[in-house]
């Protein structure tokens, strides 16, 4: 039997056994908050698998703001001296997902804390975490993740580096805030403080794609797309690739939607950096319509961005409730064929109900002709706050 047929055997008589025993407590009267605190038991409590091996937990962030408690109350948090290392692994390791990687799958606990070298893999010593417990470092043969398991009357429980790290700085509330803080903690300790996230390198990339189409989309235009170009100019081109130098700026893991990138910009801002008399900020918005109703570029609609999000979009206001939010944008990939070929098409569409440049675009016409939710795309409805909401400054 392969091993992915005999894990799953073994998950699927875990969960009967589980079944069983919650079973026979409800057969014995048990309920409301005696049955929640049996079943919590029940799950919680070290079992040996089908195999023999005695299962572990992995500790909650409340689990592990104990350990670091206990750390501090004892002094013992002073013997997890950790080694910064001067290392060429930069040769191999260029991003987070990489690092995490590495981490996971090699025994870090031995070359970052000094104390642990003497945990020699599968070797069961005094724990360095509790009193009166065993420990030992090994690969968990299931996730192939190296981790110290501590046991103690029979339970037991097992830390990756990230757990180890983030219990010695201090646990964070939400688990994924520690693991990148303690990401960014092992980079530096491995002399790794150049490393990027593979999503920010991917969208990046992007950008950088667009930006190549760009540079010959004028000529593309003109030959594959006859509405379109009766549409695009010169102007419309240089906005849009302005756009994509400020997308790629902006790229980092607050400023997501849906999984890709979104960036912010002022229409002013554009108007002043694009440097041209002709090209005022009224001018700069009918471009941008234009664009969105095109779909070669996408307004987020404030009711839908992150609370970071919003609260960068009312803080760049300011306190003055009478200027408009600053709009989030998204931009689609110019490489797949099927965003200019959309494009193609809406403007054969603009055409035919008489839209045929952006000065013609408006809110009526789009609600007109196209109906409401698409023109609140294009021409977003202002941001009200809700009652319990508060401008964050």
């Amino acid at each position: 039997m392969n091993n992915k047929l005999l894990e799953k055997r073994m998950d699927a008589e875990k969960k009967k056994q589980i079944s069983r025993e919650i079973q026979e407590e409800r057969d014995k009267g048990a309920s409301g908050k005696e049955l929640s605190r049996k079943v919590y038991h029940i799950i919680n409590k070290p079992r040996n698998s089908v195999s023999g091996r005695k299962e572990y937990i992995k500790p909650s962030q409340v689990d592990k703001k104990k350990i670091h408690s206990y750390f501090i109350e004892t002094g013992k948090i002073n013997r997890f001296a950790k080694r910064q290392l001067s290392t060429q692994l930069y040769l191999l390791v260029q991003t987070f997902d990489k690092l995490k990687e590495l981490a996971l799958t090699s025994n870090m606990f031995e070359l970052i804390f000094p104390n642990l070298r003497q945990y020699q893999e599968g070797i069961k010593l005094p724990c360095e975490l509790s009193e009166n417990s065993i420990a030992w470092i090994a690969k968990d043969p299931q996730k192939g993740v190296y981790r110290y398991f501590s046991e103690k009357d029979g339970k037991i429980i097992g830390l990756n580096i990230f757990d180890l790290l983030e219990i010695i700085d201090g646990v964070e509330d939400n688990p994924k805030e520690g693991f990148r803080k303690a990401t960014l903690e092992l980079a530096r300790l491995l002399d790794l403080d150049q490393l990027k996230d593979r999503w920010v390198l991917d969208q990046e990339y992007r950008y950088e794609r667009n930006l190549k189409v760009l540079q010959t989309a004028h000529a593309k235009i003109k030959q594959n797309y006859p509405n379109l170009n009766s549409f695009m100019s010169d102007k419309h081109l240089r906005v849009l690739e302005f756009m994509q130098h400020c997308g790629k700026s902006h790229v980092n893991r607050m400023m997501y939607h849906q999984g890709e990138a979104i960036f912010y910009v002022a229409t002013t801002h554009i108007a002043e950096a694009l440097d041209d008399k002709k090209l005022k900020q009224p001018a700069v918005s009918r471009i941008i319509n234009l664009l969105a109703v095109l779909g070669l570029t996408e307004k987020i609609p404030h009711a839908v961005l992150s609370k970071v999000q919003l609260d960068i979009a009312m803080g760049i206001r300011g306190a003055n409730g009478n200027r408009q939010l600053v709009t989030y944008y998204r931009i689609p990939d110019y490489t797949d064929p099927s965003t200019f070929q959309a494009a193609e098409v809406m403007a054969g569409k603009l055409r035919r109900v008489g839209i045929r440049t952006d000065r013609h675009l408006t809110e009526d016409k789009l609600r007109k002709h196209f109906g409401d939710e698409f023109a609140e795309r294009v021409f977003l409805p202002p941001y009200r706050l809700t009652p319990d909401e508060k401008i964050p400054f």
